[in-house]
């Protein structure tokens, strides 16, 4: 059994006994979005270059991700966990503190909830402080730390 929004209303219809009108009804009203937005709230389709820069920023995104899951793969067993605690690990609170006589930029992040995944964070942050990232604009060496 099947239901299908039409005009406002609910329709429900087995697949056989379908009438075609009805079909063809919720196809278009689906495909013209049947007015359930107002015009000014409804998405708008991207320009082809915004598209393309949004897809290729969604892509590098991605594989930062994904590198980073591989950095911490070793110390968590399951690859969806992981993943899960890099994308929580994006998105935590932080601190940048600037030091401008030891030319270092330092990035504190908050603890995470579980202490296995502190742990965890913590070798990741210390290898990325290893590989000696440098800011573009100062050259101030980036350290990481969990505080």
């Amino acid at each position: 059994m099947c239901y299908h929004k039409v005009n406002s209303q609910f329709s429900i219809f087995a697949g056989r006994g379908a009438s075609p009108k009805v079909e063809n009804q919720t196809t278009a009203a689906v495909r013209r979005g049947n007015g359930s937005l107002p015009e000014a709230e409804r998405p708008t389709q991207l320009l082809p270059m915004a598209k393309i820069l949004t897809d290729t920023v969604k892509m590098i995104a991605y594989r930062a991700e994904t590198a980073l899951v591989g950095l911490l793969r070793k110390h968590l067993k399951k690859e969806d966990e992981t993943r899960a605690l890099v994308r929580e690990l994006l998105v935590s609170s932080a601190d940048i503190l600037p030091n401008e006589k030891e030319n270092t930029l330092t990035v504190r992040i908050h603890r995470m909830v579980c202490p296995a995944h502190d742990t965890a964070i913590s070798s990741l942050l210390a290898e990325l402080t290893k590989a000696t990232f440098h800011h573009p604009e100062n050259g101030a060496r980036t350290v990481y730390k969990l505080t």
